[in-house]
């Protein structure tokens, strides 16, 4: 599955804009389906004719390697919703490369943990509005969210890849 994300990856950092953000879901079934959004969010259906979702692809138009509190919040409904492992990256394209940071939820995430995680998570979304979305700050942000969520079962890991 990490290839698969891997590429998707790519293949929505071709489509980056700084106006829309662009996601990709694999359904159970295989398919997948691209969704456009608004600069800041794009609506992803969890559930639908091709089964749930196992796996989330979306673009950072802004500089931002971490994910945002919506972002974790997909992650905790698909495994809500019985899908484990369950995939979320978020893919930033920038100077001919794409940073993809992948969460993978290993087991369900325990009820109530998503309040910890968005008490985290809100914090930073805080301060990369303040700090103008800054490198520091999204780095900061994944070093600490790594520690709370390997704890909840979540790996994170971090490619760089060329988008040719």
């Amino acid at each position: 599955m990490k290839d698969i994300i891997l590429e998707s990856a790519r293949e929505l950092a071709s489509m980056a804009s700084e106006r829309e953000e662009y996601a990709m879901v694999i359904y159970e079934d295989g398919s997948r389906a691209v969704f456009k959004g608004a600069a800041m969010e794009v609506l992803i259906p969890l559930a639908g004719q091709h089964g749930r979702a196992v796996a989330v692809i979306h673009t950072h138009p802004v500089p931002r390697t971490a994910p945002s509190l919506q972002d974790l919040a997909v992650l905790v409904s698909m495994t809500r919703l019985g899908i484990v492992p369950a995939y979320l990256a978020t893919a930033y394209f920038s100077s001919g490369k794409v940073t993809v940071t992948l969460y993978t939820a290993t087991r369900p995430i325990p009820r109530g943990a998503e309040k910890v995680i968005a008490d985290q998570a809100l914090k930073y979304e805080e301060l990369n509005y303040i700090n103008a979305f800054s490198p520091s700050t999204s780095e900061k942000q994944l070093r600490e969210q790594h520690a709370l969520l390997s704890r909840l079962g979540i790996s994170v890991e971090r490619y760089q890849i060329a988008t040719q």
